[in-house]
């Protein structure tokens, strides 16, 4: 058994035997910071790393939540065998809800642990350059086998992260600049972007320069998708949409998750998001919300 540790938690709060704890959402800040792919280290001081040769980003948006599942692909390029560790420049307020890798023809599965990670790394004390590149929040996860020379490891994270939201507009960003750590280019570059939400999307487009292949909006569901091929990854992935103000901004979220991926025996998560009327002359009242267990 494999396991990822990770003691982060953003917008899911655990069910109760009845409605169980809420997240209210009245308004979000705009805190965004440069992350980008993740790095499969061989030596961290040094700056000795697998080759990334593909980067594919899948999103499901519902509103204003997010599930990314970042899938990369590595080649061992160096003269011998390898063991790697996996650095992911995790974003602020995200939550990791699974990670699987795929290593001489073969899927491994890991299991999420609440308790800390271990963050060291082979060759000791990370560079400037890696350091800045994963962030203050990176998750950790040490590949258990070992990089034959010149095959392939495929790691596939996925995260979850509710979206910065003000006045019907939300923002989704996944840098996907990666010249920290490398300056080859890839074979591909792909963003498959999906939105659906009960509100009429107004409005969405890719912001970052990217060029898109594939576009569709049919006011509840909006489909993005750009690639880019045989090319260094320098570019930031940058989008909005924009939600219709004049219908009610209430919802709520749950997930039920397997009783033995559980800590208690709570059995799932729950949140619930309410947007204020964003009218300037809607009146400021005073709030109180009671929740039992």
């Amino acid at each position: 058994m494999y396991y990822i540790c990770s003691t982060k938690g953003v917008l899911i709060m655990k069910k109760s035997a009845l409605f169980g704890y809420v997240t209210i959402i009245l308004t979000l800040l705009f805190n965004i910071n440069i992350y980008s792919n993740g790095v499969s280290v061989v030596n961290a001081a040094t700056g000795v790393y697998l080759k990334l040769t593909d980067s594919y980003v899948h999103v499901n948006c519902e509103s204003q939540v997010s599930i990314v599942t970042a899938t990369q692909k590595f080649l061992n390029n160096l003269t011998e065998d390898k063991n790697v560790k996996y650095a992911f420049p995790l974003q602020d307020g995200a939550s990791a809800t699974g990670l699987r890798w795929k290593i001489n023809g073969i899927w491994y599965q890991a299991q999420i642990n609440p308790s800390a990670q271990d963050t060291g790394l082979p060759g000791g004390n990370m560079n400037a350059n890696l350091r800045t590149h994963l962030g203050s929040t990176p998750l950790f996860f040490t590949i258990p086998q070992t990089v034959k020379k010149d095959s392939v490891l495929i790691i596939e994270l996925k995260y979850v992260k509710l979206l910065p939201y003000s006045f019907g507009n939300v923002n989704f960003s996944y840098p996907n600049a990666y010249t920290l750590i490398q300056s080859l280019p890839l074979a591909s570059q792909i963003l498959d972007f999906n939105l659906t939400s009960p509100r009429t999307i107004d409005s969405i487009r890719l912001l970052s320069t990217h060029p898109v292949t594939e576009f569709s909006n049919n006011g509840n569901y909006a489909h993005i998708k750009s690639e880019i091929y045989e090319s260094a990854a320098t570019l930031n992935y940058s989008l909005k949409y924009s939600l219709n103000l004049n219908q009610l901004g209430l919802y709520s979220y749950s997930t039920l998750i397997p009783q033995n991926q559980l800590p208690d025996s709570l059995g799932g998560f729950f949140t619930f998001i309410a947007e204020p009327d964003p009218s300037a002359n809607t009146q400021i009242i005073k709030k109180s919300f009671h929740i039992n267990n």
